[in-house]
């Protein structure tokens, strides 16, 4: 009986393995898969970020956030540097995690006495087509897209608006000036 136990096993371990090998994507739609653009980035890297993300960005879909994780700050300032030279990303944020482990006791709580607060670093930002970004000489954001615009004075905005709005109803006022014009014509040749 326990020689048909182990074969039973043996039988039952083979399937499944079958079964997982079956259920594997072939090497043609790992492929296809992987040249589909992704949604979202994460890199997670206790070495250098900034090769990683050079290989990796190219895969992710435009207006697509990414989130790059180190232990030390500098890797991080190098990537944020390039993707403003490079102006890939927009909202680039850098900050620092912090994190405090509690002592749990019975009736009391209270943190670590020895602890270290640091957690390491986080780069977020969302990626554009590069050339989108256009940049005033103060650094300012003046347009992202092909017409988009973001002006930071409210009477910049509003001026612009009240020109746009007069050419237009000028424009009316001489189409419909012209249709009564042709109007007029037309009826006049009717009635000869």
């Amino acid at each position: 009986m326990a020689d048909d136990s182990k074969r039973m096993d043996f039988l039952v371990k083979r399937a499944s393995r079958f079964i997982r090998k079956l259920a594997r994507p072939s090497r043609d739609e790992t492929i296809a898969h992987l040249n589909k653009l992704s949604d979202s980035l994460i890199i997670t890297s206790k070495y250098e970020p900034l090769p990683v993300l050079k290989k990796l960005l190219p895969y992710l879909a435009s207006s697509c956030p990414f989130v790059i994780f180190s232990e030390h700050v500098e890797p991080l300032a190098l990537c944020y540097d390039w993707l403003k030279q490079e102006k890939l990303a927009v909202a680039l944020k850098l900050t620092d995690t912090w994190r405090r482990e509690y002592q749990m006791l019975a009736g009391r709580t209270h943190p670590e006495m020895t602890m270290s607060a640091h957690g390491g670093y986080i780069l977020t930002g969302i990626k554009v087509e590069q050339g989108l970004i256009k940049v005033e000489k103060k650094g300012k954001l003046v347009g992202l897209g092909m017409n988009a615009q973001r002006h930071g004075n409210r009477a910049t905005v509003a001026k612009a608006i009240r020109e746009k709005s007069a050419t237009e109803q000028a424009a009316d006022a001489g189409a419909s000036a012209k249709k009564r014009k042709t109007d007029v014509v037309g009826g006049g040749e009717e009635a000869s």
